[in-house]
């Protein structure tokens, strides 16, 4: 029957071929007709060709791996043929293209890595090790997709390291951020960091920028007390710690941040310090009334409008009669109004049941005197279930 079939799809004409081979891929049973449809993904006819390499994904072997690979070097078939590839499982495939990863030329082989992490082939990692030492940096960048996928904690250390010793600014970032991806990955919080913090004193400004950017985004007591200990270091160094404190995902260093946000010597350190801290604010853990105050300071340090508008967003989550106050003057700056009337009016709503007198007062105001009228007629509804 797979002679007949073969026989009939080598005399079919051009334009029944296409059909015939999806027919076949959708029979999923391609056993002895493999090698013709390998020889068809190159016949003259595009829409043959198309067929061929898309069947290829359900019905290729391990001889349609070298075939699919050649193909990714044509952009007009390497859709297809990607497609392929990451579809393709008959039987030896995943030997094939192991092998191909560690052979040929380089697009070849930077193709076949990435391919092979998007498979999600743990078999793969190997390579994937062995190539992050290659002197083609093209390779060692589809190392770094690959082990950004599927590497483990042992691969903390060897990125570390690569991160110390490469010139390449691109590709420290690839680095740091396959460190950070594969950290996460991990629940040991002293084991994830271990590396980063090794490597950190005896890294350039240009490494110790890019391993403070894994340990913000990883955090810890121990990353903390690196990364704020850099503040002290000058120049790139310095601006990343501060960068990363200001990323950092708890609110351990507020109080840092809080004295960048006044002291530091560089404007734009200060307003990233300031976002940061503001940032940090309703997650604290603080009271409300120390979480008002902290807003209160923040406003006061604000020096462009942006910083007003995160911390009356940040007070519109606290409805106390302290927030209440400390937005009021803000409904005349022009720059931030808007922002203003929004979080009077949600803090008004959220008080009324405790303080109705006061939410009374200023959801009136927000009716009778904000500009956006949909925030007008919630103010008159909030007014009316007071009442």
């Amino acid at each position: 029957m797979r002679c007949q079939f073969a026989r009939k799809l080598a005399v079919a004409p051009a334009e029944v071929k296409p059909n015939f081979i999806a027919a076949l891929a959708a029979r999923g049973d391609a056993v002895g007709l493999t090698e013709s449809i390998n020889k068809l993904t190159a016949d003259p006819n595009e829409d043959v060709r198309k067929a061929a390499i898309q069947a290829l994904g359900r019905i290729g072997n391990q001889t349609s791996v070298p075939v699919l690979i050649a193909l990714l070097k044509d952009p007009a078939t390497r859709r297809d043929a990607t497609k392929s590839l990451t579809d393709i499982h008959g039987g030896g495939v995943i030997e094939a293209m192991l092998q191909m990863a560690e052979l040929g030329d380089t697009e070849s082989r930077s193709a076949v890595i990435t391919i092979l992490a998007q498979r999600g082939q743990t078999e793969a990692l190997p390579s994937f090790r062995k190539a992050l030492a290659n002197s083609d940096g093209a390779i060692r960048m589809a190392a770094l997709t690959g082990l950004n996928a599927l590497g483990t904690p042992d691969d903390l250390k060897p990125l570390a390291d690569h991160i110390l010793t490469t010139t390449d600014d691109r590709e420290r970032e690839e680095l740091g951020n396959t460190m950070t991806a594969i950290a996460l990955r991990s629940s040991n919080e002293q084991a994830r960091t271990a590396a980063a913090l090794q490597d950190f004193p005896g890294g350039s400004p240009a490494a110790k920028v890019r391993l403070i950017a894994v340990l913000s985004s990883l955090g810890g007591d121990r990353a903390l007390t690196v990364v704020q200990g850099a503040l002290a270091e000058g120049g790139d160094v310095h601006n990343a710690a501060l960068r990363g404190l200001a990323e950092w995902p708890s609110s351990a260093p507020m109080g840092v941040l809080r004295t960048a946000a006044k002291d530091d010597a560089d404007k734009s350190n200060r307003i990233q310090a300031l976002r940061g801290y503001i940032r940090m604010i309703n997650g604290s853990g603080m009271p409300p009334p120390a979480k008002v105050q902290a807003f209160k300071d923040a406003m006061a340090m604000a020096e462009r409008p942006d910083e007003k508008r995160q911390a009356l967003g940040g007070l519109a989550e606290i409805g106390s009669i302290e927030s209440l106050r400390i937005v009021q003057p803000f409904l005349d700056d022009a720059d931030v109004k808007r922002e203003a009337y929004l979080a009077y009016e949600r803090i008004a709503e959220a008080i009324s049941g405790s303080q109705p007198d006061a939410a009374k007062e200023a959801l009136k105001r927000v009716a009778d005197s904000a500009e956006d009228t949909r925030l007008q007629n919630r103010a008159k509804s909030a007014l009316e279930r007071i009442k």
